[in-house]
């Protein structure tokens, strides 16, 4: 009867110290962006946060038809923020136009598919925002 009863509060003490343990570490919480999920924010730690507030948002949705950036055909990888474009599709500089209205892009490059304009990241190649016409 001792042993089971020793037995019992190990058990219940280990069960406790565990409960404990998971409540104190640290959890992990999904990305967090501003804006449209499809057109802004960053996915996974790789990725670069890029804010944009709502007003150039607008400014931005009425340049992209306006500015001239080089097409890209045939990416064969999804356009969404995060995903990285290969090696064989020609970035360009970033339009003053669009410098103009979110001057932190100064450091990305561009490139268009359809009537879209990928905001990049030149070392990792990944999508860090879409302006969407």
């Amino acid at each position: 009867m001792r042993n089971s009863l020793t037995i019992g509060v190990a058990s219940a003490a280990l069960a406790l110290g565990m409960s404990i343990a998971m409540a104190q570490a640290p959890q992990s919480s999904p990305p967090r962006s501003s804006g449209d999920a499809a057109t802004t924010g960053s996915t996974g730690a790789a990725a670069t946060k890029v804010d944009v507030s709502a007003d150039q948002r607008t400014k931005l949705t009425g340049v992209v038809k306006k500015v001239q950036v080089r097409e890209a055909s045939n990416i064969n990888v999804p356009v969404s923020v995060g995903s990285v474009l290969p090696s064989s599709v020609e970035l360009v500089t970033i339009p003053t136009e669009i410098l103009s209205i979110v001057p932190t892009f100064s450091s990305y490059r561009a490139i268009r598919v359809g009537q879209r304009i990928l905001i990049v990241e030149p070392d990792t190649r990944r999508i860090v925002y879409i302006i969407d016409a």
